[in-house]
């Protein structure tokens, strides 16, 4: 069967000069009198056409003396068709585990509450757990829309960072990078201070510093911790070859701070509310237990319940952070 690969639509043409015996194109087919000539039933109609195919010209002539010229011209143009393969299951249930520490360092916060927290106006629960579900659910929507498209557009060849499957010269994606950039920008402070609180009260319980006694030197440290905190994330940035090998090893610690804090939290809840089960006067002592009081969530067997919850959450960490890690310094190399 035939297939349409052209129309061609020349009333509009005619159109223009309708009324007049001029020549649209290339010329005029004959006067009053001419094969041509007047013809009023059909003024728009093609009535004589002729295609030249060496020359990729096209002639048509109307019924009005209108004569259009036509010069057809081709591109060849090459577009890489690129194989994708999209996989529906994992290989194995390995790359199940393999892919828990990707997850925990997308939703670790556990470092940047504590200074988030601080600078809530209102501190309360209702509202730090406004704060968590919203927090979480932004990033839950930011995460499946950019793994879900990113994954049916590249398939297996999608790389650890997914800005990289992208040309340099695509203005979306180099504002991703931009957004990216200033994302980093503001979110490294609140970490680095984490850090550096962490590492000056380390330095404190190791040389037996007052609170006085340290914040003479303090800023001298300050200065020092600083400098060197930026100089290492420079170099990190410069000589890692990818984020995915940072993710791989950071991961695993992210792990044990979605898995492990809590679990030790949830035993330490649990030894206080056994204690204080067994001696009253801590009852009016520790703020664990009269929170605990107050929220009136306080039983018989919470303790347990909690000291057991515990041992579960250190027992995965203890598997995950384990398998993570190993699985990180062996892609390294």
């Amino acid at each position: 069967s035939l297939q349409f690969l052209y129309k061609l639509k020349t009333s509009r043409v005619f159109e223009r000069n309708r009324g007049g015996g001029g020549v649209s194109g290339g010329g005029s087919l004959g006067g009053e009198g001419g094969p041509m000539g007047a013809v009023e039933d059909e003024p728009y109609a093609v009535q004589l056409m002729d295609f030249d195919p060496k020359h990729k010209t096209l002639v048509t002539a109307g019924s009005c003396s209108h004569v259009l010229y036509f010069t057809f011209s081709k591109e060849d143009a090459t577009k890489e068709i690129m194989d994708v393969h999209v996989k529906t299951s994992p290989d194995s249930g390995k790359a199940i585990f393999n892919s828990l520490p990707t997850i925990a360092f997308g939703y670790q916060c556990h470092v940047s509450g504590v200074p988030v927290y601080c600078s809530l106006k209102h501190r309360n629960l209702k509202t730090w757990t406004f704060v968590l579900l919203a927090a979480t659910a932004m990033s839950s929507l930011l995460y499946s829309v950019t793994t879900i498209f990113g994954y049916l557009t590249f398939g297996d060849q999608i790389q650890g960072d997914i800005l990289l499957n992208y040309s340099d010269s695509n203005i979306p994606m180099v504002i991703a990078r931009l957004g990216v950039m200033v994302s980093v920008m503001m979110s490294y402070p609140t970490i680095h201070y984490c850090g550096r609180i962490c590492l000056e009260d380390v330095y404190r319980k190791i040389f037996g510093l007052s609170n006085s006694e340290g914040n003479r030197t303090w800023t001298v440290r300050y200065y020092v911790q600083t400098f060197t905190w930026f100089v290492l994330s420079l170099v990190g940035a410069l000589f890692i070859p990818g984020i995915d090998k940072v993710v791989d090893i950071i991961g695993a610690f992210a792990a044990f701070f979605i898995l492990g804090f809590p679990g030790l939290c949830a035993i330490r809840y649990g030894v206080v509310m056994e204690d204080a089960m067994r001696d009253s006067k801590l009852k009016d002592k520790h703020l664990v237990v009269n929170l605990s009081e107050d929220m009136k969530t306080h039983t018989k067997n919470k303790g347990h319940f909690f000291m057991i919850v515990g041992s579960i959450y250190i027992i995965l960490c203890a598997f995950l952070f384990g398998e993570a890690l190993t699985s990180g310094i062996m892609n390294l190399f």
